[in-house]
């Protein structure tokens, strides 16, 4: 009696895996589900000047995005921009304000931009470079 029903288990055990084997199965993730990280974006970038220092200021939505900040600067016109300053990114969600000072040089005028170092490693800049006179 004990081997007929241990058989009888083994078969309804088979007879299960038989019929699931069959089966399509549809993945809790697939590509179409996946959505991008929509990236940090730079709403609002502008400078002041004081105590013989200049100070940009940035406001950036979608801020768990980014990674970093490169603050760039050119004093020839914007030729040419150097990195002057690496500003790390909070993991705050949704927006942030950032803000950078160096002291004003004696040259006529500067160029500022920012580069966006996104934590996906993307690179993006901000289409508004600041000149300050």
């Amino acid at each position: 009696m004990k081997t007929r029903f241990l058989l009888s288990l083994i078969g309804l055990f088979m007879l299960t895996l038989t019929l699931n084997a069959g089966q399509q199965t549809t993945p809790l993730i697939n590509e179409d589900s996946m959505q991008k990280a929509v990236p940090a974006t730079i709403l609002q970038f502008d400078y002041s000047i004081r105590n013989e220092r200049i100070y940009l200021h940035w406001t950036v939505i979608d801020n768990q995005a980014a990674d970093k900040f490169e603050i760039e600067k050119s004093t020839d016109g914007g030729e040419t921009f150097k990195s002057v300053a690496l500003v790390f990114g909070t993991d705050k969600d949704d927006w942030a304000d950032y803000k950078f000072y160096e002291k004003k040089k004696n040259s006529r005028y500067a160029s500022y931009r920012i580069k966006i170092i996104q934590k996906d490693q993307s690179i993006q800049y901000h289409p508004i470079t600041l000149e300050v006179r």
